[in-house]
């Protein structure tokens, strides 16, 4: 059973898939969702409350430094990196 959910957020769909792939090798890891850009990220979150974010800096529209100020505003629990 999975202990810790992540979220993928990727502006790139092949990227956030062979990530989601590779992750979920480990059995301790659960990947939770997957967002196109910071704003995606952060509404995810509020839904699926990962553990922690893997947040790509550079995307369209909303890039990662939007997804992380509004993800540490509303939920500061949540891990990014």
């Amino acid at each position: 059973m999975a202990n810790i959910k992540v979220l993928i957020a990727d502006d790139i769909m092949i990227l956030r898939q062979g990530l989601k792939a590779v992750l979920e090798q480990d059995g301790e890891l659960e990947v939770v969702a997957l967002a196109q850009n910071g704003k995606e990220a952060f509404e995810k979150c509020r839904v699926y409350r990962p553990d922690v974010v893997l947040m790509d800096m550079r995307m369209p529209d909303y890039d990662g430094a939007f997804g992380i100020r509004a993800i540490k505003e509303q939920c500061p629990d949540i891990r990014v990196l």
